[in-house]
This record gives structure tokens, sequence and C-alpha cells, in this order.
């Protein structure tokens, strides 16, 4: 999975580096200090072109992430949770992703897509500021 953007990507860096398996910045100035010194053997530079064809027209901000697939959860794994949201049939990734933020926020232990053939990860991802990343889902 490849995620973009300056906010999402250190996020992933600071809270899921094991999931992170190359990190491509297009200057060594995209990414914090701390973060370029602690993930050193991970960064490969790269020319802006490429990274703009990779995102496909997305603002990148100079900074791209590969990290393994999220892996969705079966639902008998969130039958303990006592706070899920179930979306039914919603498809727009930015109304996903702000509601899993907001959910993330208020405490949900986990997030149900019903009614859809596949999800765009990657998109929920970065418009959850990465609260995806955190919150189990099926």
């Amino acid at each position: 999975m490849l995620i973009f953007g300056k906010q999402v990507c250190e996020y992933a860096i600071r809270k899921h580096n094991e999931s992170v398996l190359r990190i491509f910045l297009t200057k060594k100035s995209a990414l914090s200090e701390d973060l370029f010194k602690k993930t050193g053997s991970k960064i490969t530079l790269l020319e802006k072109r490429w990274a703009q064809s990779k995102s496909k027209g997305g603002n990148h901000q100079g900074i791209l992430v590969q990290m393994e697939p999220l892996k969705s959860c079966e639902l008998n794994d969130l039958k303990h949770e006592e706070f899920v949201v179930v979306l039914d049939a919603l498809t727009d990734v930015g109304n996903i992703g702000a509601i899993a933020r907001s959910a993330y926020a208020l405490g949900a232990g986990a997030l149900i897509a019903t009614g859809v053939k596949q999800l765009n990860l990657p998109a929920i991802v970065r418009t959850s500021s990465g609260a995806m990343l955190d919150m189990p889902f099926a």
C-alpha cells in the first residue's frame, strides 16, 4: 500500500514503523530530521516526476511511504468491541476517511463497511489522517 502526504506519512512512520517498507522522498527536508535519522535505511530519494506519477497527481508534499497492506478483520474478531461504526454502501473515500477519523477520536473500537466490493484503502488512510492504521476494520 502506498500512501502520500507529509502528515499521514510521518504519523505512519512514527506509530507504525514496523509496517513501513520504504520511504520515498523528493528532497531530504520533506521528512523531519529525527525521522530521517531514525529511518535512514528505508529512505530512497527520487525525482519529483516519479513521485507525481505514483501519487496520481495528488499532493504528495515530497514524501510517499510504501507500507504492508492493511489487513481486514473477520466480523467474529470484532464481537468483543463495545462501540463499532457500520458504514452501509458508502463509497466516497473522503467521507469514509472523515468518518473513520471522527469515530477514532470518539473512541470507536472498529469500523465495518458493508455494501461495497472494494475499498481504496490508501486513500482512506490518507483522508482519515492515519486513524485507519489504528482501528480494526471489516
